[in-house]
């Protein structure tokens, strides 16, 4: 079993991709969300997004895409129904990612860094004291920076454990640099597992973290399409 995991790029907002395609491979459940969406900027986004995912799944499941069935958690952790094979995406702004391994779990996060002032009471329950105060001393640019690296780490050991982020919190950061050493967490069905954080230096203008279970693995980088 091939223990890396592989990290999909996705940009939503390329030209090139044929949405009336994207749209021939949503299911009936995933085009009656499209068609909720009021922007059709967004309502593009979440097509492409989907249809991408079938597409790289189906390469890694060898079904076709059409075929695929998801399953969701009671935290509305997706999986798919039958396979071993470990997926989690996330989206910000025009920027897309999915993460797939057949070893364990694996959870990703990204966050756009966004100019404008964020507030920092948002992270106190994830920080320890000391660490929150140290981040409302830090100037507000910094402050942005540490915002999003830190958000990422917290949501992305969350979607890993299939638990959201109200469930059984994991201990505060304590603000050491990157703060990646690993937890010993129960995941979603109470088994006892350790995870192992990695902030991703991929994106300009995004922060992101992976995190997975069991030992760190080899990272594989792709582009879709």
């Amino acid at each position: 079993m091939d223990p890396a995991v592989t990290l999909w790029v996705l940009e939503l907002d390329s030209p090139t991709q044929d949405c009336a395609r994207a749209w021939s491979l949503l299911d009936a459940g995933e085009q009656a969300r499209a068609q909720r969406f009021m922007r059709e900027r967004d309502r593009t986004r979440f097509i492409r997004r989907r249809a991408a995912l079938r597409e790289i799944l189906a390469q890694h499941t060898g079904l076709p895409p059409q075929a695929l069935r998801f399953t969701h958690n009671p935290f509305d952790r997706p999986s798919l129904a039958g396979l071993d094979l470990d997926f989690n995406t996330s989206h910000s702004d025009g920027l897309a990612v999915v993460a797939v391994t057949r070893h364990g779990r694996v959870g990703i996060d990204i966050e756009r860094r966004l100019d404008k002032e964020l507030d920092p009471a948002i992270l106190q329950p994830h920080l320890t004291p000391a660490t929150y105060a140290a981040l409302l001393k830090q100037a507000p640019s910094q402050r942005k920076h540490t915002f999003y690296d830190w958000w990422t780490r917290v949501e992305a050991l969350a979607k890993a454990r299939g638990t959201g982020i109200v469930m059984q919190a994991p201990p505060p950061l304590d603000g050491r640099p990157n703060d990646t050493r690993p937890r010993v967490l129960p995941d979603d069905t109470g088994h006892m597992q350790t995870w192992h954080p990695a902030r991703l230096t991929l994106f300009h203008h995004h922060a992101a973290t992976l995190v997975v279970s069991g030992a760190p693995r080899p990272l594989h980088i792709q582009r879709h399409p």
